[in-house]
């Protein structure tokens, strides 16, 4: 059975270097910008590939060699899994792929599962350290702050340049194997996939391709009914595309 290339991924950011003349609510206007904010690293594994998380960093591969590799896998991928992703990790790599005269990679669908939290559920906190907690009881690797990435973009290598990195690296895997975990465990809650058009075959769980499957009642609409499926692999429900009957429920008259 055909499955499709799920890429789970996480990128990190530098910030922008200014000057500015107050530390309350500036105004930093274009000229004042000494060094543009960019991407600095990514981690990445492919679903249900063991523990292998990759990474590449600007300190460790170079500036445009870690985006082409980014961009790589991009290409390979059907699916694409990321937390806040679509608002930010998607659209930091399309600008440096554009700013850095990179080819843009080939389409591919993507998960937000912060989205997938925020539509989902009624957790105090979107972070995804919360929600690993609560659903993996799984954290994040704790670090210092803003200081670990002062330390990472300093421009003259030193000793502690290369400690920073690798605390830098550490977190990002963490970051990224908390994905295929937390993304099976929400995979019921996942609107709009179908896995079933990766596998051609015809009775699978949208939600994660299962063929391990009960009939489970009907789903009905104004009109018809479909037979409805769970999934015993992911807890994920589905319904047949093929109407049991036809009839048409007629309107009441008024009067």
């Amino acid at each position: 059975m055909t499955e499709p290339k799920i890429l789970h991924f996480d990128i990190e950011t530098a910030p922008i270097l200014a000057y500015t003349f107050s530390l309350f609510k500036p105004i930093i206007g274009m000229n004042q910008i000494v060094e543009h904010p960019r991407v600095i690293c990514w981690s990445a594994k492919w679903h249900g590939k063991g523990n292998n998380v990759q990474f590449m960093s600007e300190y460790h591969d170079g500036y445009v060699a870690m985006l082409i590799g980014m961009r790589d896998l991009l290409n390979e991928a059907d699916i694409v899994v990321g937390y806040n992703s679509d608002r930010f990790d998607i659209t930091w790599l399309r600008g440096e792929f554009a700013v850095n005269n990179i080819e843009a990679p080939s389409p591919y669908r993507t998960i937000d599962l912060f989205k997938v939290n925020k539509q989902n559920f009624r957790f105090p906190s979107g972070k995804l350290d919360y929600l690993s907690l609560r659903i993996l009881d799984d954290r994040k690797v704790a670090h210092e702050g803003f200081g670990l990435w002062m330390e990472c973009i300093a421009k003259e290598d030193s000793p502690k340049k290369a400690a920073a990195w690798k605390r830098m690296k550490k977190y990002a895997l963490k970051d990224t194997a908390l994905l295929e975990p937390l993304f099976e465990a929400l995979l019921p809650y996942i609107k709009g996939l179908n896995f079933g058009l990766y596998s051609g075959e015809k009775f699978v769980c949208t939600h994660c391709g299962s063929g391990d499957l009960q009939k489970r009642g009907y789903m009905y609409t104004n009109a018809s009914r479909f037979q409805r499926y769970y999934c015993n692999t992911c807890g994920g429900w589905s319904s047949d595309s093929k109407r049991i009957d036809t009839t048409q429920l007629r309107p009441i008259a008024a009067g």
